[in-house]
């Protein structure tokens, strides 16, 4: 069984996600597999679980298709920075309708509030991918950046003036042509 190469060890080890991952990309029936991990207390077994969905989402992120609601609403309540991160990795390589980007706009939006500097910074980045999909969303993004740009981490506010095309040492908001996000914002992790 899948889960049973993803126990064990530490949560600052990936184990065997990454294989997993690849797994389930030669043999994509068995991705149903790793849904169970969900439903158990093993933060180690989540954390795994959780990155080896979003390896399969990054290299097919339509066989995760027919599980965005589970991505919207379940992993969306799990507070481990963990499952957040991923989660904010695989919110925008989804085909959402207008009421789900809102849903997943408003919940990152949340998690800009989070103890990690590393979920806060992801938040950003996604509300701006979920913008960019969404024009509706734009000023929003923009009002959220702006705010990151002035009071975030050092972490937010570099990922803020790389997206609002910020010339670094401004006070003011001169905006440049924007660089076009990598696909899943930050890369694969």
């Amino acid at each position: 069984m899948l889960l049973d190469r993803l126990r064990g060890g530490t949560r600052q080890s990936l184990g065997e996600s990454k294989a997993v991952a690849r797994h389930i990309l030669a043999h994509p029936e068995l991705l149903p597999e790793l849904f169970p991990a969900f439903e158990t207390n093993d933060r180690v077994l989540i954390s795994r679980a959780v990155d080896a969905l979003e390896a399969v989402c990054a290299a097919r992120p339509q066989l995760l298709q027919p599980y965005k609601r589970f991505i919207l609403t379940l992993l969306g309540q799990f507070d481990f920075w963990e499952v957040r991160e991923h989660v904010c990795l695989m919110l925008p390589q989804l085909s959402l309708t207008h009421d789900e980007r809102l849903e997943a706009f408003e919940m990152v939006r949340q998690w800009l509030g989070d103890r990690s500097s590393i979920v806060r910074t992801f938040a950003l980045q996604t509300m701006y991918d979920l913008a960019r999909q969404d024009p509706a969303l734009t000023d929003e993004a923009e009002l959220e950046l702006e705010k990151a740009l002035r009071n975030g981490t050092p972490a937010m506010r570099a990922r803020a003036r790389i997206l609002l095309g910020v010339k670094r040492g401004s006070n003011t908001l001169r905006r440049r042509e924007r660089p076009q996000p990598s696909p899943g914002g930050y890369g694969n992790s």
